[in-house]
């Protein structure tokens, strides 16, 4: 076993801290929970296909819903491409939280239809409180086997989680954490993985000490120690690390069960190891890497609970990439999860969660979409004000074929404190649209926008052209957030907003004609507030001068109005 201090930081490692910016995606499909209250989206996972389309199906969990009697909890599965409702599932009794975590577990009672875990952490059947996780399956919604907690208090099946097939059956096993569970006297908290098959028992993992919240968050992390085996992650999130309750992740060999890693918090009560993921294998090695959120981990700068995220490396625990919240208070780090190549590059992307961020305003929520080639962000997406959009991101695939995956966030007091789930897709390569008027220069015809290359961010060969200006004459390009028209110089003004010039100014060639290409790498395209993301959308226009037009010297063109894609 490594114990590796999160600390380290071990090249190359980039370390982004975030500068809130909105972009817009295309939303496939939203569920919304049925009443204020439900806390639907809380829980979130994918599973096999269950109607016929060859793609993955999506488990939602409501653990606030009044599915029989008061906070019951509910589940409901729908498919992400067509938006259909598959099962609607109900827990036993009040207070059950029925739906405080879900996970796909792929096939298991051999029908070819992908099944369902649920948790029921506060389920009173083998006592109060003592929790349990139903095994459900895909097609039916028929009960396949039950798995209790062992006394009053476990809170058994806060967390579940598919783990991969340990044993060699052919099918996944289970994974479901009890944090509160009493060990040898102390509420250390466990960790239980039971074959996907008959629910046997097959590995028993305990927490170090009192009240560690062992096993509040787990994720099956494929192999990490280069055995051919999907390992496990446990996060304690009030264990000691490297500070008191710093928290710690523990990782597991699904082979037999030993110690392969130990990662640590370095600051008390960050809430280190209270969300885990698998990230995918990033740098092409064969071995899985591993996201760990602190969401209440201080900023660089000294923001309180800004939130923090770290991507380890498979094989040696190496610090890949690290991402902070952008202010105090954003919980960044809430919850992560392997969003699947997002951009088409051929590398899996990282997605994060920060509930109560406040850019969309109060607990609004915002997640992010960061490339796992090189930590660079890709999409940033707002939630509405007092949602807490990012409670909960999953990946679910690529949906509609085009090479890039699709991926989905929760909003657990979305819709009217109902709780929503939203399916985006990557924004299209769109062609940009020009608005606004031009008027006439001393040349003639008034200067026109236009462009060549393409939208895309990765291939950075976008260029600004304008048509029609006064040959001779020097101008500059420059863009902003909004659209207007109103009188400047000779002409219009078309945007609004902060502006950023495109510098240095360009001269006009014979023919009235001038180029620039937008380069996304460099200033201000490249980053701070005039970053220029896929998915946003900025709209430009060419000034230039026309002393021979007389009044006031100089004039514009229309303007150009262009989306990004990755």
């Amino acid at each position: 076993m490594r114990e590796i201090n999160s600390k380290a930081v071990l090249l190359p490692l980039i370390t982004a801290i975030l500068v809130s910016v909105t972009t817009g995606q295309d939303v496939l499909h939203t569920f919304i929970g049925d009443q204020a209250g439900d806390a639907f989206g809380e829980a979130l996972s994918t599973t096999l296909d269950m109607d016929g389309d060859g793609l993955p199906e999506l488990i939602i969990g409501a653990f606030g819903a009044d599915s029989s009697t008061a906070n019951t909890g509910s589940v409901r599965v729908v498919s992400p491409n067509t938006g259909a409702v598959l099962l609607n599932l109900g827990g036993m009794a009040n207070g059950d939280r029925y739906g405080a975590a879900v996970a796909g577990l792929g096939d298991v009672d051999g029908d070819s239809i992908g099944d369902l875990a649920i948790g029921a952490p506060f389920n009173d059947t083998n006592g109060s409180d003592a929790g349990l996780v139903e095994v459900r399956s895909g097609a039916t919604g028929a009960l396949l086997f039950v798995l209790l907690g062992a006394q009053k208090d476990n809170e058994f099946g806060a967390s579940v989680a598919r783990i991969g097939d340990l044993n060699g059956d052919g099918v996944s096993e289970l994974a479901a954490g009890a944090p509160n569970a009493v060990v040898k006297g102390k509420q250390r908290g466990l960790v239980r993985v039971h074959s996907g098959v008959d629910g046997a028992l097959l590995f028993v993992f305990v927490g170090k000490d009192d009240d560690d919240r062992f096993g509040e968050a787990l994720a099956g992390v494929g192999d990490m120690d280069g055995d051919g085996v999907c390992d496990i992650a446990v996060g304690a999130p009030s264990e000691d690390g490297d500070d008191k309750r710093s928290g710690v992740v523990h990782v597991f060999s699904g082979a037999d069960g030993g110690s392969i890693f130990e990662f640590r918090g370095v600051e008390s009560n960050e809430a280190f190891g209270g969300a885990v993921a698998w990230a995918g294998d990033l740098d092409g090695d064969g071995i899985a890497e591993l996201l760990v959120g602190a969401n209440s981990a201080t900023g660089p700068a000294g923001e309180g609970a800004a939130g923090r995220v770290r991507v380890f490396r498979g094989g040696t625990g190496d610090l890949m990439f690290e991402f902070y919240g952008p202010d105090a208070g954003d919980h960044f780090g809430r919850s992560v999860a392997c969003g699947e190549d997002v951009d088409g590059d051929g590398v899996s992307d990282l997605l994060v969660g920060a509930d109560q961020d406040d850019t969309g305003g109060s607990v609004a929520g915002t997640a992010w979409v960061f490339s796992g080639s090189d930590g660079t962000k890709i999409f940033e997406i707002v939630g509405p004000s007092g949602s807490y959009f990012g409670s909960t991101v999953s990946g679910v695939g690529d949906l509609d074929g085009d090479g890039r995956a699709e991926f989905i966030i929760g909003a657990n007091r979305g819709a009217g404190n109902r709780g929503s789930v939203d399916v985006f897709t990557p924004s299209s390569c769109s062609t940009p649209v020009n608005f606004c008027t031009s008027s006439p220069n001393s040349s003639g015809a008034g200067a026109t926008m236009g462009w060549s290359g393409t939208t895309s961010i990765q291939t950075n060969d976008f260029v600004l052209t304008a048509a029609n200006a006064v040959p001779g004459q020097f101008g500059l390009f420059f863009y902003g957030p909004n659209q207007k028209q109103a009188p400047l110089g000779d002409g219009f003004l078309c945007i609004s907003g902060s502006l950023y010039r495109l510098l240095p100014a360009l001269q006009i060639d014979a023919g009235g004609n001038v180029s620039r290409l937008l380069d996304f790498v460099s200033s201000p395209a490249g980053g701070g507030s005039g970053e220029i993301l896929a998915g946003s959308t900025w709209n430009f226009q060419f000034w230039y001068r026309d002393p021979a037009m007389g009044g006031a010297g100089f004039n514009l063109t229309d303007g150009l109005s262009v989306t990004f894609c990755p």
